[in-house]
């Protein structure tokens, strides 16, 4: 199972029955109706950074804002049959601040569901159809 998200209105009444300190931890769980562990992570976000808040999650910030997002997609769909390099490129040079790579430009597009852009398979003529197409062309001529 995941993890259920606690509003901070919950955090707060948690936090205040902890400074109450006259109930036990599976006690306050069982009052406001959370888990035991969201109780304990409560009083260490509490000791730790002096708020019931949860702290913020790591991690590296998108390069892609919603902006750069609605562009590249424009423009791959203007051109489906671009290279994910030379869109990759085109975006560069077209916004000086902000450089992508083509495996950026591949992971979001195939999280916009649009995959790589694949040629129409077509037979090849054959001796015979030629001939008939030549002939067929010089009936039609004049």
């Amino acid at each position: 199972m995941g993890k259920k998200s606690v509003t901070n209105e919950v955090r707060c009444q948690i936090s205040c029955l902890l400074k109450e300190k006259t109930k036990s931890n599976r006690e306050i769980a069982k009052l406001v109706g959370v888990s035991e562990k969201c109780v304990r992570t409560t009083r260490k976000n509490n000791d730790i950074f002096g708020t019931p808040k949860e702290s913020t999650r790591p991690g590296r910030p998108k390069k892609l804002t919603y902006r750069y997002q609605n562009s590249l997609f424009l423009q791959a769909r203007k051109n489906p049959t671009m290279s994910n390099k030379k869109l990759a490129s085109e975006f560069n040079s077209k916004f000086k601040n902000v450089k992508i790579s083509r495996e950026t430009v591949r992971r979001f597009l195939t999280s916009k569901v649009i995959g790589a852009y694949t040629a129409p398979k077509r037979p090849f003529l054959t001796v015979s159809d030629r001939i008939k197409r030549l002939k067929w062309c010089k009936e039609r001529l004049n």
